[in-house]
């Protein structure tokens, strides 16, 4: 997985790489924008993660998905306030792996 220096070059990057489709949150399941279709968590699966601090302490989180059934793979852009503490519905054990993933190749070892 690639290193972005911003969010704008995740964004890029990402569709760079085929993550051509929009999802946003609905309640807790996923909404597919271009197509009018709600993904259930089960349908969906974390390819890429990258996360993103504003010089305010925001945190701005891009998920590279693919829906399982559909094989459309697109992005999904979560904005997290500094005082916010909700917890991201795909915070599951793909995005602890995706993370680990991510952090060996920042730092070129395996944690």
């Amino acid at each position: 997985m690639k290193v972005y220096m911003n969010k704008w070059a995740a964004i890029i990057g990402l569709h760079e790489c085929g993550f051509t489709e929009d999802f946003v949150f609905l309640g807790k399941n996923v909404l597919w924008v271009q197509q009018k279709i709600l993904l259930l968590k089960k349908d969906i699966q974390l390819l890429e993660y990258h996360c993103f601090d504003s010089a305010s302490g925001n945190k701005m989180h891009i998920f590279g998905l693919i829906s399982k059934c559909f094989y459309s793979k697109g992005i999904l852009i979560v904005h997290q306030k500094n005082h916010e503490r909700k917890n991201i519905p795909l915070v599951d054990k793909d995005l602890i792996r995706i993370t680990k993933i991510q952090m060996a190749d920042s730092y070129g070892g395996v944690l």
